[in-house]
């Protein structure tokens, strides 16, 4: 497994707050948290496939956990709404399509 998630937190991290400063938000801090929480669940998913826990295929059901919370987390942040929040996480989840399927070998988001 070829990925430097320290990186990819710093990406998703980046990437959210790119969309959310889009909207006149400022939670840089949520979302940079949130980008290393989502770098280390995918760092998780990829043990567990890895060590036959569980099966490629549910990769995605667990990653699905983590990004359903990220998502709570940003609705929380005074001044983010619902359609800022979503939009930040699939920003997100573009980036994961990308560079980590490739890196792990399975697809990780459906």
């Amino acid at each position: 497994m070829d990925l430097d998630f320290g990186a990819l937190g710093g990406q998703i991290g980046d990437r959210i707050v790119s969309v959310l400063a889009g909207h006149g938000k400022a939670a840089g801090g949520f979302a940079r948290t949130e980008g290393e929480k989502i770098a280390l669940a995918i760092r998780h998913i990829a043990e567990m496939v890895r060590d036959g826990e569980i099966l490629p295929e549910e990769a995605p059901l667990y990653l699905d956990i983590q990004m359903q919370h990220s998502r709570a987390v940003l609705r929380t942040v005074e001044g983010i709404g619902l359609v800022a929040a979503e939009q930040a996480i699939n920003g997100a989840l573009d980036l994961i399509k990308g560079a980590v399927t490739t890196a792990l070998g399975f697809p990780l988001v459906r």
